[in-house]
């Protein structure tokens, strides 16, 4: 069983022997259970599991049935309560071990502390690896790269954020290809509406709005953000999930490792299509004595400090 393979994962703390048990425990199906949870190009519309009791002593159905299942939910096949009343079915049609692995599969975390990397290494090229665009630390090197003028872009000291919308559903991921258990159809409807019905990606910051509405600390926002990656937030800290958008390409770009557009015409798609909350603060700087001092004086203000980008600089997947 699929569930007995991750239960002795679980239990292994060293990297090389979780490999190992991986390849000891090849199959069609324990590959298929692996990519179902860690493709991030794959997108299912389940927030919640259903309630639901086994009812049969004998499983009716299979792992591979409900794994077919899932697949029709991310091609919008089946949506809403008639989503949720199928898998509830197919959940008591299970054995309580598919039921559980499952359940995993659809919260994209087999929580037995392996990722895609670790994959890859028993079944090389199995998982796409989740790779976004990271800045680099000033110096006398990466300055120089630098042409003026530049934006000048407020980073919150937050968490990072990669929101994937794909037919129409939205997931919420971290900078690592784990997925934050964020249920918000105050964001969802923002970030689908500014897809305009392509398959996009978002990067940018996520972070929790005080009663004041405005950021809340480093310690709560990244707080909140382990809370959305265990699943253990609770319905008010979910609602008061923000996102400051940075980024948008497009999926297939994604996958790809690199987008041609320039930043300047991503930025605007930004400042079209998004709502002035979820726009980055932006400045525009002429020297880098500008961009430095810009930095300064944010940090002296509490925050992280600023990026700066070249507004002709394309999306690579590099830092």
């Amino acid at each position: 069983m699929i569930y007995d393979v991750v239960q002795k994962l679980k239990a292994e703390g060293s990297s090389k022997a979780k490999i190992q048990i991986l390849k000891d425990n090849e199959s069609d199906l324990l590959k298929r259970v692996l990519l179902a949870t860690y493709d991030y190009r794959v997108t299912y519309g389940i927030k919640q599991i259903p309630q639901y009791d086994f009812r049969y002593t004998v499983p009716i159905q299979t792992l591979d049935c409900a794994l077919d299942l899932l697949i029709e939910f991310g091609k919008r096949k089946i949506t809403g309560n008639a989503a949720s009343d199928a898998l509830a079915n197919m959940l008591y049609s299970l054995n309580r071990g598919d039921a559980e692995v499952v359940k995993l599969v659809i919260a994209r975390d087999l929580g037995c502390g392996i990722s895609a990397k670790t994959i890859n290494k028993a079944f090389p090229d199995l998982i796409p690896i989740f790779e976004l665009m990271a800045c680099e630390k000033p110096n006398s090197k990466t300055e120089k790269h630098l042409k003026f003028p530049c934006y000048a872009q407020l980073k919150y000291d937050a968490a990072r954020v990669c929101v994937i919308v794909k037919s129409g559903l939205v997931t919420y991921y971290t900078r690592n290809g784990s997925v934050y258990q964020l249920s918000n159809k105050r964001l969802d409807d923002v970030f689908i509406n500014a897809s305009c019905g392509y398959n996009m990606v978002y990067d940018g910051e996520l972070y929790q709005l005080g009663e004041d509405g405005k950021p809340q600390s480093r310690t709560i926002s990244n707080g909140v953000a382990n809370k959305l990656i265990h699943g253990t937030a609770t319905e008010d800290q979910q609602s008061r999930a923000m996102i400051s958008v940075w980024d948008a390409v497009p999926l297939k770009d994604l996958t790809a490792g690199k987008f041609n557009y320039p930043y300047e015409a991503r930025y605007d798609h930004i400042l079209h299509q998004f709502p002035a909350a979820f726009q980055p603060t932006t400045h525009i700087c002429s020297t880098l004595e500008e961009v430095k001092e810009l930095g300064r004086s944010y940090i002296a203000k509490g925050q992280e400090g600023i990026i700066a980008k070249n507004m002709h600089g394309i999306w690579d997947r590099k830092r």
